[in-house]
C-alpha cells in the first residue's frame, strides 16, 4: 500500500469520525481543566501558577490520548478491510 493511500485512509477516517473526535477532545480538555483546578486548590503550595497545575494534569492524565487513538485505529482498520474486500470482488468479477 502506498503512502499516499495511507494518508487518504487517515483523512477519510478523520472526516468520518469528526464528531466523535471533537467530543472526546472536548471531554479531555474539560477533564484536564477540572483536574488542574481541583489540584491547584487542594495543594496550592505545590504549584506556582494555575498553568503549572494544567501541565501537571496533562502529563498525569496522558492516558486520555488513548481514546482518540482508538477511534482512529478502528476507523483505519475498517477502511483497510473495505479496500481489501473491494479488491477481492474486482478479482472475482474478472474471473
Amino acid at each position: 500500500m502506498s503512502r499516499k493511500r495511507i494518508f487518504e485512509i487517515i483523512g477519510n477516517v478523520t472526516r468520518s469520525s469528526k464528531e466523535s473526535l471533537i467530543a472526546v477532545c472536548a471531554l479531555a480538555g474539560g477533564y484536564i481543566l477540572i483536574s488542574a483546578l481541583v489540584v491547584f486548590n487542594v495543594e496550592p503550595d505545590s504549584f506556582g501558577s494555575f498553568f503549572d497545575a494544567i501541565y501537571w494534569a496533562t502529563v498525569s492524565l496522558i492516558a486520555i490520548v488513548a481514546l482518540p487513538a482508538g477511534i482512529i485505529t478502528a476507523g483505519y482498520m475498517n477502511e483497510i478491510n473495505k479496500d481489501r474486500d473491494s479488491k477481492k470482488e474486482d478479482a472475482e468479477k474478472k474471473q
